[in-house]
């Protein structure tokens, strides 16, 4: 599998003002899906960092505690506080232990949902 793109250089040790544009052929050939992956979430892992170096000390604290589930796709991304969260699923009127469920472990909630529509 190969992807082409062009890849702008600048910056480093050239003159300041100074690019290029590279045309690349990448090639994946030979690569293991372990090392596709591998490589993907170094950058989504990176997203995530900077979207968590904006949040208040408070949150990181919490996080460390109780860790963070995220898909791929919302590294990066604007997430809602997980408490923020649940108390607007208990607006919607969800019971706590279910509002606390549903933000925690969603595959937990479909599991279940599953089981319900059996």
């Amino acid at each position: 599998m190969k992807r082409e793109f062009i890849m702008r250089v600048s910056g480093g040790n050239l003159p300041k003002g100074v690019s290029y544009q590279i045309p690349v052929t990448m090639d994946f050939s030979g690569c293991s899906r372990d090392e596709l992956i591998d490589w993907a979430m170094a950058e989504r892992r990176i997203a995530a960092q900077r979207w968590l170096r904006l949040q208040s000390e408070e949150f990181l604290q919490n996080l460390q505690k109780k860790g963070l589930r995220l898909h791929a796709r919302d590294a990066g991304r604007q997430l809602a506080d997980p408490n923020k969260r649940v108390q607007e699923l208990r607006k919607l009127g969800l019971p706590d232990e279910l509002a606390k469920l549903v933000v925690s472990n969603p595959e937990k909630v479909q599991e279940l949902l599953a089981k319900l529509a059996k």
